[in-house]
């Protein structure tokens, strides 16, 4: 625990540029970034409702504060793991190893229905500014190379019977969800996928980004979109979307310095700072199957 905590704060400190610049705009425009804490925050609050809401839903016995430290504690776990795989093994800390399938698959569906929501809006954003283009030959020659590699490291994994049976059982679990529960996630998904959006076009208009609505969502979809197919650690995020959203919307006059705040803003306001409470909520209460370990 501390030791991630010590490499939050090094991530944190090693953002010399972002800092800078947003320094610079403190001194021009201090109004500006008052203005962007104050969505920050309350964008992050509305985001974090939903998924902590979701996560409730999806295991239906457990109170909102409860689902509230599952949710941050599995987050903090997740943050050195490539596509959040940490939360798996961090929500199951919470339940008796029986269940263990059952919580995997909870956790699995809350993060597929995320993914859908991403590729569904993103296709739509792709589309929308695809006439700005000449050709797809990059990202078609990114998707070729994801997909062999897919599925050289998916049959690598079945050649494992252990893992064979895990994912069986993980699939009985799956079939045994609610329609009612599968929809919940999606509407859940979709909300925080609706607030974090509109969070990322807010913080562009508040450091002067000269961008109209539609336009806006759909580059912020097609970064989304762009960045969900790399697999890439959470503490790590603000590197990988910063690079797809500056080359992305510098084609369309988004000055460089406004990209690079919001995306650093967004990664420490969704994914840093979340992940710091569930450090010391990891800290100060330790589930169960913790303390029987000490």
């Amino acid at each position: 625990m501390l030791i991630g905590l010590a490499f939050v704060v090094w991530s944190i400190q090693s953002s010399k540029t972002e800092f800078g610049l947003l320094y610079g705009h403190w001194e021009s425009q201090p109004q500006s970034i008052i203005w962007a804490i104050l969505i920050l925050i309350f964008g992050s609050i509305l985001n974090w409702f939903g998924e902590v809401k979701k996560w409730q839903k999806l295991v239906g016995h457990i109170s909102f504060v409860e689902a509230l430290k599952q949710s941050l504690i599995g987050h903090s776990l997740s943050l050195f793991t490539p596509n959040k795989w940490g939360e798996y093994g961090g929500k199951c800390l919470f339940y008796a190893k029986a269940q263990s399938s059952k919580i995997i698959a909870l956790t699995g569906l809350g993060h597929l229905s995320q993914l859908i929501m991403t590729l569904l809006f993103g296709s739509f954003g792709l589309l929308l500014i695809y006439s700005a283009f000449d050709s797809f030959e990059i990202l078609q020659l990114k998707w070729s190379w994801l997909i062999v590699l897919s599925f050289l490291l998916i049959g690598f994994a079945l050649s494992f019977k252990v893992i064979r049976h895990q994912l069986w059982s993980i699939w009985l679990q799956f079939k045994t969800i609610k329609l009612e529960k599968i929809s919940t996630a999606f509407l859940w998904s979709g909300f925080r996928y609706v607030v974090f959006a509109h969070q990322f076009l807010v913080l562009l208009w508040c450091f002067d980004a000269n961008v109209d609505y539609v336009l806006g969502l759909s580059l912020i979809s097609s970064v989304y979109i762009l960045t969900s197919i790399v697999p890439v650690l959470a503490i790590g995020d603000a590197v990988v979307k910063g690079s797809v959203a500056v080359v992305l919307m510098s084609l369309f006059g988004l000055p460089v310095s406004a990209v690079l705040i919001t995306v650093f803003l967004m990664w420490f306001g969704n994914v840093i700072l979340p992940a710091v409470f569930g450090f010391l909520w990891l800290w100060t209460w330790q589930p169960a199957y913790l303390k029987s370990k000490t």
